[in-house]
């Protein structure tokens, strides 16, 4: 007994870090005096048995769930985690929308491809729209120049002002005679209108 006392004086000379005893039985990895009331509860005595085991001189019965912890985990399961029936519910769903859009992508696939030939006639007809009014174009832009060197005497540049401005006379000749037999249309239209209405006249008297 002496020869045990003799020994912890010794040990605490030895001892110069001047930690509390708490801190020296964390470091060396021994158990914890209990102390207060926060190492008497059952969260603090689990952690106690997982580190130490028997040693800790905790019953290990404490560590399965109790009744309330039970039914509190069943709960937390029912709401973060979803059921059987819920999982396959919902990958039924996604099937279903899976095959839904395969079948709308090979269905709109099917219609395009049932109207390719209409398009591709639509694009020649466009495309031949096109090419006859450059063709259009270019027949106007030469017989300018044509009328062009035949008034001037001699070839002008269609960039040349004196062109641009005989275009420009040209078209307003065109706009006035344009407009001159549409108002002649709509005279004869008239004139047509007034006499059937005598003839419908006539005969009614």
């Amino acid at each position: 007994m002496e020869a045990a006392e003799e020994e912890e004086k010794i040990e605490a000379l030895r001892d110069i870090s001047g930690l509390r005893p708490v801190l020296k039985r964390r470091i060396h990895g021994q158990i914890p005096e209990i102390r207060n009331d926060y190492q008497q509860t059952l969260k603090y005595q689990r952690k106690l048995y997982a580190k130490f085991g028997k040693a800790s001189g905790v019953d290990p019965r404490i560590m399965w769930l109790t009744k309330e912890e039970a039914i509190e985990q069943v709960e937390l399961i029912k709401e973060w985690e979803p059921s059987l029936e819920k999982l396959l519910a919902d990958l039924k769903a996604k099937k279903e929308a899976d095959a839904k859009f395969i079948a709308d992508r090979e269905k709109k696939i099917e219609t395009n491809m049932a109207k390719m030939n209409q398009w591709i006639d639509e694009y020649k007809q466009r495309k031949k729209k096109k090419d006859e009014d450059i063709k259009a174009k270019e027949a106007k832009k030469q017989k300018l120049i044509e009328e062009a060197r035949e008034f001037f005497g001699y070839y002008v540049d269609p960039r040349d002002t004196k062109f641009q401005e005989m275009v420009e006379e040209k078209e307003r000749q065109e706009k006035a005679k344009a407009k001159e037999i549409k108002k002649e249309k709509r005279k004869e239209k008239l004139t047509a209108r007034l006499q059937a209405m005598a003839k419908e006249s006539e005969s009614s008297s």
